[in-house]
């Protein structure tokens, strides 16, 4: 018997494209599907132009819709200017996250190019995102109160609907993992930082219990005078 590491599915693709080639465009082959691409309509033009190449069809729309062969894109990597945010901050407003209507704002930034930035300014601004010393501690006892075992099961998303109170622009999922991150590397020594239920104990006795003693006992000094 034949013992195959590889699935049905790809001993089906070799078996009956065993003349289809796979792996980095040349140079020509993407001056050949721009020449291609005009001859052509409709979605079916990926096959048949993969079948003029030698190349699967799938391998052919990912290569012009994602990388950018459409937007002729230079490989040369360009730094992103002020007026492009702003631009792309513009395409939110009106598109949402469509990516590809956005991008054609931007002539020369393909859909994935203007994501991945989106996302890049995005982590950046949750990183640099500083709470208040009260936002901090009602973080760390709304994860007291989550069910899991693991950080990475955590959901931002409930901890950002069970946040008691009124919630402010800076209360958003992504803010919160990445303050949660900062304040486990801050106060929970290296060793109790791999048990979620750990981090979280040292978390109330060190940080959240002195912070509402604290507050406690100056709402019962101004109470007194």
């Amino acid at each position: 018997a034949v013992v195959s590491t590889q699935s049905t599915g790809k001993c089906y693709a070799r078996l009956f494209n065993l003349g289809k080639r796979s792996g980095t465009f040349s140079e020509k082959e993407l001056d050949k599907i721009n020449e291609l691409m005009k001859n052509y309509q409709g979605h079916s033009r990926f096959r048949k132009i993969g079948e003029l190449l030698g190349r699967y069809g799938t391998q052919i729309a990912v290569r012009y819709n994602k990388i950018g062969l459409r937007h002729n894109i230079q490989r040369t990597i360009r730094r992103w200017t002020k007026e492009e945010d702003t631009i792309l901050n513009e395409g939110l407003e009106k598109f949402g996250r469509d990516w590809v209507k956005i991008s054609t704002l931007l002539d020369d930034r393909p859909p994935y190019v203007c994501q991945r930035h989106f996302h890049w300014i995005e982590n950046r601004f949750a990183k640099k995102c500083v709470l208040s010393l009260n936002d901090d501690v009602t973080l760390i006892e709304v994860l007291n109160k989550q069910p899991v075992n693991y950080s990475e099961d955590v959901n931002w998303s409930i901890v950002v609907d069970q946040w008691p109170g009124e919630r402010h622009k800076l209360i958003t999922p992504k803010n919160l993992r990445f303050r949660f991150e900062a304040l486990v590397k801050e106060k929970v020594p290296l060793t109790q930082q791999r048990d979620f239920h750990c981090t979280i104990d040292v978390l109330m006795e060190e940080f959240v219990k002195p912070y509402r003693e604290k507050e406690k006992s100056d709402l019962c000094g101004t109470v007194v005078v």
